[in-house]
């Protein structure tokens, strides 16, 4: 499948690197990579304990609108 020129959270254009998939629902949505840069959030990074894996989560299935 081919990934989408805009965010799935809040429709806006998607940067080519700050962006992220949710572990959840699937969406693309903006996520910095790098802190230093000024870039849109529209999710998070979360890390499972149990696996130490990082995962990225959506807001939409942040605020359970998933």
């Amino acid at each position: 499948a081919e990934s989408p020129d805009r965010c799935e959270v809040c429709g806006e254009p998607l940067d080519p690197v700050h962006r992220a998939q949710c572990a959840s629902c699937s969406r693309i949505f903006h996520l910095t990579w790098d802190t230093r840069e000024q870039t849109k959030d529209c999710g998070r990074y979360d890390l499972d304990d149990a696996s130490l894996a990082l995962y990225f989560t959506c807001n939409l299935c942040l605020a359970g609108r998933g």
